[in-house]
């Protein structure tokens, strides 16, 4: 009974914990557990406490597994998802680049033009 019963805790928590359910599964997977665990053992003849014990360890096993398996599974999806397009990066760098040879390009002038300067002025008295 008791190598079985570790086996199939383990077993459930990794398949739990791979498949990334939630905790919510987790709770009702170490319930169904527990009543599994003490059943067997009201078949088995066990006492009480020994029951008890038993269906502690079976949960702990679980919740433990569960716990591996939710980061196994998470190490295996940041490893699955390589960068796959630098294309955003070489446009952005390529924008960067006309803008700057333009820049060098085209001064701004540091005077501005006659007919600017009575415009500016004009507006200024308003």
């Amino acid at each position: 009974m008791w190598p079985a019963l570790l086996l199939c805790s383990s077993a459930s928590g990794l398949a739990l914990g791979l498949a990334r359910l939630k905790v919510l599964a987790l709770i009702l997977a170490t319930i169904i557990l527990s009543f599994a665990t003490a059943i067997a053992g009201i078949a088995d003849g066990l006492r009480w406490g020994t029951m008890a014990l038993a269906a502690v360890a079976a949960a702990t096993i679980l919740q433990s597994s569960y716990l591996i398996g939710g980061l196994l599974s998470e190490a295996r999806s940041r490893r699955a998802t390589p960068r796959t397009s630098l294309q955003p990066d070489l446009i952005r760098a390529a924008q960067f680049a006309i803008g700057e040879e333009l820049r060098t390009e085209f001064q701004t002038p540091r005077e501005l033009p006659r007919e600017l300067q009575t415009r500016m002025k004009q507006f200024e008295r308003l």
